[in-house]
């Protein structure tokens, strides 16, 4: 997999700070003055940012609302191992 972009990580960052410390206005501000290969590089970045071995709880925590968990944890790993050999394809 090729190395992520440096634009794509500082968005990442931007992007998390807006979501955990700003508003929608702000995300909303954020996403809409990027393009298509943006939102793709920033998806990407900020799933590669993501802790593997925390459950979907674990991870929002922070935001003391509980997450709706469609399926088990057996199967978000499932997902999660097709999407990257997918995104490995496509690199």
């Amino acid at each position: 997999m090729k190395a992520l972009p440096a634009e794509a990580v500082t968005l990442a960052q931007l992007l998390v700070g807006a979501v955990h410390d700003d508003g929608p206005g702000e995300v909303a501000a954020l996403l809409t003055r990027l393009d298509t290969a943006e939102l793709y590089a920033l998806t990407v970045t900020l799933a590669a940012m993501v802790p593997t071995d925390r459950t979907v709880t674990e991870l929002l925590a922070w935001n003391d609302v509980a997450p709706p968990l469609p399926f088990p944890r057996s199967e978000i790993t499932d997902r999660s191992q097709r999407a990257f050999q997918l995104l490995r394809r496509l690199a």
